[in-house]
């Protein structure tokens, strides 16, 4: 099967729509919200449609993966500046060391600060694939197709781009972090603390959050087994993340306590590997395949394709030259994996 990575736009609003309603508890980019929906989905158009310099804050880019009947399966964002509209808060897990000579002892005792560290870097995230479409390699390509948009509008995005996982839910849907520390500051839900971050500004994050150290010793043992522990589904989306050069910083979400994972953004190795080269139209026998994309970002467009690539060019397939909107001699970008 043929897949398109393009821009999300708003006549996708009911394939969205219906992936977010597979997306479980947690998932705080892509709630199940007609309105919510509809209104990031006309910020996504804009975005795109926004000439390069413009200023970053409040712009978010998110790509549709569209199968060869056209139906949206799977999306994917970048946000390229977070933390400027509104502070981007994770708990810092640090340790605080004690000592008395006097009793004869010297410990750490772990402990958990409010922070807002991430202040104009880019994130990437609202990877979400519909579980029947899932396997093949699909959303591997989907996760990298973010790493080659930044590579398309490289000035757009800052110089560290980060990622947010999933926290640890246990069986019944429930975050024991959540239970164990957070509510106890919001008295309210999960999902409606968690709602309220997705609709409004997040002013009532720092009007609630605590504002001074919390001791992971002191917190139930469910609750602090959870600090920087990945929800199941995420794994593979973390995997993905830690091949490409991501790293864990000690820094945590402040309602579920997933990890936050961050790199060099020309570090990444996706955008690292890529390169741009003319394209060629040619028949092309089965045997290297590539992620190809356009060079136009307002009109970003990638597939999975057999590729033969020379030191000057690639040649593609006349049909994935349409798919791409490119014509002969147009500049593409190409990322194969690696000889094994």
């Amino acid at each position: 099967m043929s897949y398109l990575i393009r821009p999300a736009k708003l006549s996708d609003h009911a394939d969205v729509m219906e992936l977010a309603r597979h997306a479980g508890s947690g998932f705080t980019s892509l709630q199940p919200n007609e309105a919510a929906i509809e209104k990031k989905l006309k910020t996504v158009e804009a975005s795109f449609h926004s000439p390069a310099g413009t200023d970053p804050a409040g712009l978010a880019y998110l790509l549709a993966l569209e199968d060869d009947q056209g139906q949206v399966i799977g999306v994917a964002g970048v946000k390229p500046a977070v933390g400027i509209e509104r502070p981007y808060y994770n708990f810092r897990v640090a340790k605080a060391g004690y000592v008395s000579f006097a009793a004869d002892r010297r410990f750490d005792m772990p402990l958990l600060w409010l922070v807002s560290e991430h202040n104009g870097h880019t994130e990437v995230g609202s990877l979400l694939l519909h579980p029947e479409r899932r396997g093949g390699g699909v959303g591997r390509m989907l996760a990298q197709a973010r790493y080659m948009l930044v590579a398309t509008g490289r000035s757009r995005f800052a110089d560290t781009i980060l990622a947010e996982l999933r926290g640890w839910f246990d069986e019944a849907g429930r975050s024991p972090f959540w239970e164990g520390v957070t509510q106890h500051f919001f008295k309210m839900s999960f999902d409606e603390a968690d709602g309220l971050s997705a609709t409004t500004d997040g002013q009532f994050l720092a009007e609630l959050l605590p504002r001074h150290p919390i001791y992971a010793d002191l917190l139930p043992t469910a609750a602090r087994d959870a600090i920087g522990k990945c929800h199941d589904d995420g794994e593979a989306a973390r995997r993905l993340l830690e091949w490409e050069g991501f790293r864990y910083q000690n820094l945590v979400d402040v309602f579920d306590a997933g990890p936050l994972v961050s790199a060099e953004t020309d570090q990444v190795r996706t955008l690292r590997e890529s390169r741009v080269k003319p394209v060629q139209i040619a028949e092309v026998a089965p045997g290297v395949s590539g992620y190809v994309a356009n060079e136009d970002f307002q009109n970003f467009r990638m597939t999975r394709t057999p590729v033969q690539e020379t030191d000057d060019h690639v040649s593609i397939s006349p049909t994935a030259a349409e798919r791409l909107q490119v014509q002969a001699g147009d500049a593409v970008r190409l990322w194969t994996p690696p000889a094994s």
